[in-house]
């Protein structure tokens, strides 16, 4: 006579970079081998951050297209000059975006006949290191005028942080399997399979080069924080009753 199937789940979750583990025992002939145990992990560690990322625009408006045009250029020019005497050259300086046209926030109509109005915007962006030069560059660009900071991105340079991270996930992944095949009556067989999962709660850093837009103001200071480089992992054991 066969023997049925069974089919007992234990789900564990939580939020705070605690992970969550799922057990499937599924009931099979003697001698098969589809009981297995999967579990996930997250590891998370904090870095520094090594240098800035500073995102701005220079935006002009003029009566006509060309001259909001060549008034951004001089604005754009006298960010440049100012940079370059701080030790950042035009060629460290790139233009990311650039965008020209009639403006959008047209003021209400007015009785009479109204001049209408042209915009034009450059996007550029200069890398900031050390940090504690940050608040001067973020500075000197407002200076200038007809300029805004879009928002400052950090950069760390910890080329094992991804993988301390991956390390701690898979400790706990691991843990969080042994833990269940006891309570399901069993033990921890090999691992089957291992695998990283997205992570769209926390920021997931995929490459060596770690990156988190931020901008923290406190004051007329710009104070970065520490980076956290989460990774979520899924691992699959063999279960083995005893």
């Amino acid at each position: 006579m066969r023997r049925p199937l069974a089919l007992a789940s234990l789900a564990l979750a939580s939020l705070g970079g605690v992970g969550a583990a799922q057990v499937t025992l599924t009931g099979v002939e003697p001698g098969a081998t589809a009981n297995g145990i999967v579990a996930n992990g997250v590891g998370e560690v904090r870095v520094r951050p090594s240098r800035a990322v500073v995102y701005f625009t220079v935006e002009t408006s003029a009566e006509s297209g060309v001259l909001a045009a060549s008034e951004n250029g001089v604005r754009r020019t006298k960010v440049l000059d100012t940079l370059a005497v701080m030790g950042y050259p035009a060629t460290e300086v790139p233009t990311y975006a650039y965008a020209a046209g009639p403006a959008m926030d047209v003021p209400m109509r007015q009785p009479g006949p109204t001049t209408p109005r042209f915009t034009s915007k450059a996007g550029l962006q200069v890398t900031v290191s050390p940090l504690a030069r940050l608040e001067d560059v973020v500075h000197a660009i407002l200076w200038v005028g007809d300029t805004q900071i879009q928002y400052v991105a950090y950069e760390a340079d910890d080329q094992e942080a991804r993988a301390r991270a991956i390390e701690a996930a898979v400790t706990q992944a691991q843990r969080d399997a042994e833990a269940m095949a006891r309570a399901a009556g069993g033990r921890l067989g090999p691992l089957l399979q291992l695998t990283t999962l997205p992570d769209f709660v926390g920021w997931n850093a995929s490459r060596a080069m770690l990156l988190e837009r931020a901008i923290s103001m406190r004051g007329p200071t710009l104070v970065p924080s520490d980076m956290a480089v989460r990774v979520i992992v899924q691992g699959r054991w063999e279960f083995r009753p005893r």
